[in-house]
This record gives structure tokens, sequence and C-alpha cells, in this order.
């Protein structure tokens, strides 16, 4: 929404001003990771937090994209920050804010309610007010500060996240996230450290997070360390098996059972009783802090790393109480005991964020040699890494070129005009493309396809290399390719683009209207279907109708209702005998079923007729439908009394034209 709220202020976008805003959170919450350290240890300690923090690849690449991760982590920190205050100066308003921006955050992703716990626990062992003289007003001051400080974080919240996710929960398809988010946590505990490890080292550098990693393992022994002999045994030994199943992750996975999580959450535990020991060292304010940020830890690492089937990337919710720890480590006593020993931290710790500095441009600045697309040749010389290939899905932010701009404002100027496919995914195409029809069959008119890709798609090489010519080709600065190959016999030649000029002119004409096709089709249609469907209008391509050539046609609905059936669609080209070629599916190339549409939503719905070889010229009726794929029983189409009036719509008279 707010690159949407930027794009209609300003009437254009580029990609640096979609950015913006998730840039802005990013340094944002370097900036909320300092003022919480300062909170727990002081200035040196926020500073240490601060600079982990930002030298972290999820932060950097997750403040490059329009995507969710970079508010989710400011809001929820800002929400942990101000809780932590409102607990230090017994300040309900804090507690209010505090709701309010873990609410935002929840609009972003509910990936921030991880952090509910560790602000749940600020709220609750809040201190009590100073006395005051016993008054009738002041009877509900003095009623536990803890309740009334929860109460007003619960309004906030509630005010904040309420109005989207009340409706939602009431929407007849939210059962449907209900099964997403289901089928992502699995139905048992598993091993996800490999993955972990994996995503750490790819987006952070293996030396970070074997560095920052110790560090944390450091600062929940020393934590543990403060609760007594019981403490320091169970702490130790917890660590160690914590170690183990790191290095060898099959260790607790037994053949019903994994219980690697295990040594994990007793060392977290652990670390988080300690606390509450009187000798821990800390004030009673400042052990709750502590605990919190353990929790935060917590819950996120266990949950992705042992709980979740698919964590991914989501491990990015660990990263400012990692940070914090780490930083906690570097700030003992011991190490910051003479000026000389801080001056020795403090020049490895420069050092060490130099060497990440390094990494973090060569990963997601540098485009001559593309970190991602080429790795491992892609590392840098002396960066270690123990793996030959990347993670297999969860690529965000990292340095990518594949000549897209340049396709798109070839389309936008109508000479490359046609539906395509691609081997890249439809989510990066649509985009930049200004969303030209994607064809659901192998055959399309044309096919873009890229040398580096973002979420490969498989396309049919050997049809290609038959079927199509290539007619342009987009080269970049680094020598690898977009080649646009056209369906046999192609149209003029384009040759090679010029990638440059064209992209910036893609950037100039970035417009809403640019980007927004017609929610009706070029050709208008009003058709009822059953009171639960109304064709509105369609698009239709013959440029290809001859014998063993293909008519796209993309039709346009929009739901009337409910729909509790998955109507299957019919896209006939009828002779006196039966369809004479025909194109059925589910709607949007077998994606999007009926009973998955919400009323008024409109529909792009894409299908290509195969015409056979053998079809004979001349003019066919094109006839379109809804039916049943269990009975073939099609929904009447109404007239304007609601009275059935046949069951389908004639939408044109196509000509199928002699092969030259």
């Amino acid at each position: 929404m707010l690159p949407l709220a930027l794009w209609r202020l300003t009437g254009t976008i580029s990609e640096p001003a979609a950015r913006l805003p998730f840039t802005l959170a990013s340094l944002l919450a370097v900036v909320t990771v300092y003022l919480i350290g300062r909170q727990l240890g002081g200035n040196r300690l926020g500073w240490l937090a601060a600079g982990l923090f930002a030298a972290s690849g999820f932060m950097v690449a997750f403040g490059r994209i329009v995507q969710y991760q970079a508010l989710v982590v400011w809001f929820s920190a800002l929400a942990v920050l101000l809780a932590m205050r409102g607990q230090a100066v017994r300040q309900t308003r804090y507690a209010l804010l505090a709701g309010i921006f873990l609410g935002v955050g929840l609009l972003a992703h509910y990936d921030a309610v991880l952090a509910l716990p560790a602000i749940g626990w600020l709220l609750v062992t809040s201190a009590p007010p100073p006395p005051e003289p016993a008054t009738s007003r002041s009877a509900v001051r003095h009623s536990p500060f803890a309740v009334r400080h929860s109460l007003w974080f619960a309004a906030g919240l509630l005010a904040a996240a309420l109005p989207f996710y009340l409706p939602f929960a009431l929407d007849p398809q939210a059962n449907r996230t209900g099964e997403y988010v289901g089928g992502r946590i699995g139905t048992q505990l598993r091993n996800n450290l490999p993955d972990f490890f994996h995503f750490n080292t790819f987006y952070s550098s293996f030396y970070f997070i074997i560095v920052t990693g110790l560090l944390v393992l450091a600062a929940l022994l020393l934590l543990s360390w403060r609760g007594g002999r019981w403490s320091r045994w169970l702490g130790g030994v917890s660590a160690a098996g914590a170690v183990a199943v790191a290095l060898w992750p099959q260790l607790l996975a037994g053949s019903s059972v994994d219980l690697s999580v295990l040594p994990f959450a007793v060392l977290l535990f652990t670390a988080f009783a300690a606390l509450f020991a009187g000798r821990s060292g800390f004030s009673p304010g400042q052990a709750n802090r502590w605990q919190a940020v353990v929790l935060w830890l917590a819950v996120p690492f266990l949950g992705y790393n042992f709980v979740v089937a698919l964590g991914l990337t989501h491990i990015y919710t660990v990263v400012p109480a990692w940070s914090l720890l780490a930083a906690f480590s570097l700030n003992t006593k011991q190490l910051a005991a003479s000026k000389s020993r801080r001056w020795a931290v403090n020049g490895a710790f420069a050092a060490f964020l130099l060497l990440s500095a390094l990494f973090l441009w060569n990963a997601f600045v540098r485009h001559d040699v593309e970190y991602w697309q080429d790795y491992p040749a892609g590392n840098l010389p002396g960066f270690y890494t123990p793996y030959t290939a990347p993670p297999q899905a969860g690529f965000f932010g990292f340095a990518h070129r594949a000549g897209w701009k340049t396709i798109g404002q070839k389309i936008a100027a109508g000479e490359l005009a046609g539906d395509y496919g691609s081997n890249e995914e439809p989510d990066v195409t649509t985009w930049y493309t200004r969303g030209a029809p994607r064809a659901c069959d192998p055959q399309p008119e044309f096919y873009f396809l890229a040398d580096d890709r973002i979420d490969p798609v498989d396309v049919p090489t050997d049809l290609i290399a038959q079927q199509y010519t290539q007619v342009a080709a987009v080269t970049l600065d680094n020598g690898k390719q977009m080649r646009v190959m056209q369906l046999t016999p192609p149209g003029p030649q384009l040759g090679g683009l010029d990638v440059a000029g064209l992209s910036r002119r893609f950037d100039q004409s970035a417009t809403p209207a640019a980007f927004a096709r017609s929610a009706r089709g070029s050709q208008p249609a009003d058709a009822n279907f059953g009171n639960r469907a109304r064709l509105i209008g369609f698009d239709l391509d013959t440029r290809r109708a001859v014998p063993g050539g293909r008519v796209p046609v993309t039709l346009y609905w929009q739901a009337l209702a409910p729909i509790q059936t998955s109507y299957q669609v019919f896209t006939h080209l009828e002779s006196g005998s039966g369809p004479a070629a025909q194109s059925d599916g589910v709607p949007v190339c077998w994606s999007y079923p009926t009973d998955a549409w919400r009323p008024g939503q409109i529909i792009a719905d894409q299908h290509a007729i195969a015409l056979p070889p053998e079809m004979a010229p001349g003019v066919y009726p094109l006839e379109i439908g809804l039916y049943r794929p269990d009975d073939f029983s099609r929904l009447d189409v109404l007239d304007a009394a609601g009275n059935p009036a046949g069951t389908s719509v004639t939408l044109a008279e196509v000509e199928i034209r002699r092969a030259e």
C-alpha cells in the first residue's frame, strides 16, 4: 500500500521510489535496535547491537524490496522498545503506543505476532506505581499497574489490527489462509537448522553466522551463569548439546520423533529462568527486560527451526534479539574492564563490520558479477562457504538484472503484441509486461527467455527450437541476455535492443494508467451466469486463426456472489455438428477456481483455442460458458428478467483463414 500511495500522489513510480518506504523502515529499525540496546545496557551496548543488526544480510535484502519484512521488524522492534520504556517509567501511554505499533506490524504480516510473548512479559512484570494518597479517584489508578498496562496495550493493538482482521476472519475464504498456515506448520517436530545456517551463510556470510552465533551462545551461557549451580550446570550441558546438534543434525533425530529442539529449548529456558535469581547482577526491571529479549529470540528461533515445516527466510524475525544478545557478549565487564581491552574489542568489531560490509556490497550492490545468480563463483575470494549451491528458494534483494524493462517498453510500444510465455515466474513478468496476457498453453506468440531468473519456470525447449525464431535480444553489461522468440513465421526483426534507453523510458512512463489493463477487455459483454458470475468483456486475438494455429481469448468475469462449486470454463468454436476447436479448464490457467472468487472481484481469465491442422476455413461462432466437471451440467445464462436464456453465450464470429 505504501508504494501505491506514493504512486497516486506523484503520478509515476520507479523502482527506487517503490523501495524507499521499506529502505527507510530498515534504517529506522537500526535506530530502534540501538535505542533498545541503550535501554538494556547503555550507549555502548546500543551501538554494538545496531552495528550487528545493520550488518545482517536479511535487513539489507528486505530493505531493497517491496515486501513486508522490513516493516514487520521495525514495527515489532518499536513495540518492544515502547513496552520497555513503559515498564521503566510506569506510564500506560507507552503500552498504548506499543499496542498500536504491533498492530500496524500485524497489518504488514502475521510474523509480527512473534514479538507478542516478549511484549507480554514486559507488561505482566511492570512495576507498581509509586504510592499515592488513597482517594476514590485514585482507586482505579491503584489497581495493579500490570493489568492497566496490559489493557491499554490490548486497546492499541485491537484498534490498529481489528479493522482488518475481523472482516478477514469473517470472510468465507478465511479458511484457505488457515489451511495454508496449517500446511506450513506441519504436524511433528523437525530440525531445520541446516536451512537456518544455509540461509544465514547465503545472506550474511559464513563468518557472520559463525561469529554472531558463538556470541549469542556465549550470551545465553553468561545469563545462565547468573542463576546458581544448577543453572550453570544445565546451561553448560544444554549449550554443549546445542553445538552438537548444530554440527550433527541427525544426532537427536529418532525414528518417531525429532528431539533436536531439546538442547536449544533448555538453554533458552535456563537463561530466562536464571534472571529470576536475586544475584543475577541486574535490577528487577533490567532482568525482566533481558528476559523479554530471550523470549523475543526463543519464539521465532524455536518455531521456525523446529516446528514450522517451511521456515525459509522467515528466520529474519530472530535478527533483532540475536543482535542484542550478541552485543551483550561483547559488552561484558571482563571485555570492558580496561581501556586497552575496550579498544581491542572495538577494533575487532570495526574490522568485522568492514568485512561484513564488503560481503554485503558484493551480494546486494555489485552487478558485473551477480553473487546469487553466479553462486558460488560470485562469492568474493577469501569468503569461505561450505555450500556449493544457494538455497532452493527464498531469494530477496540480491543484485539482479535480466532485461525485463526493455521488454516491457517494447510491449508498451506495441512492437511485441500478443500473449507470451517465459522461463521466469509470473509474479516477476506481470509487472514488467504491464499485464500483457501470459499464455496457459505451450505455444504462445512469444517466449521471453532470460539467462538470469528469480524463480525458474520450465519451458518446452524442443518446441521452441523447432517452431520459434529469435526476433530480438537484450544484452546486459555483464554479457547475459534475454532472448525474444516469436512463433514462426515471425514478425519484423527487432535485433539488439537499447537496454539503457528503453529501461529509462520504461521508468518514465510508469504511470498508473500505463499499468492498468482494461478491467473489461477491449470488447464489451454482458452475460449473467446464474446470478453467480457476470461476463463483462473479452479480448480476442485472431492473427494466427489458420488451421494448425491458435486463437487466444481473455474473458473478464465479475463475481456476483459466493460460488460454492468449482466450475470450469469452456470456449468453443462451434460447427454444425459440435465444437470444431475448444479450450476448457479451470479459470486463469487452472489456478483460480470459481469457488475462490470473491463477490465484486474482476477476474482476467486466459484461454487459447488450438485449431486442428485439418480444420476447414470458414466462419465459426465463439461460444463460452460454465459447467460442472463432475456431470457436465452447464450454468444457465439469465436474461434481464432473471429467466434462463440458454447455457452459453456467443461472443463473436471467428474467421479461420487458409494457411499461406
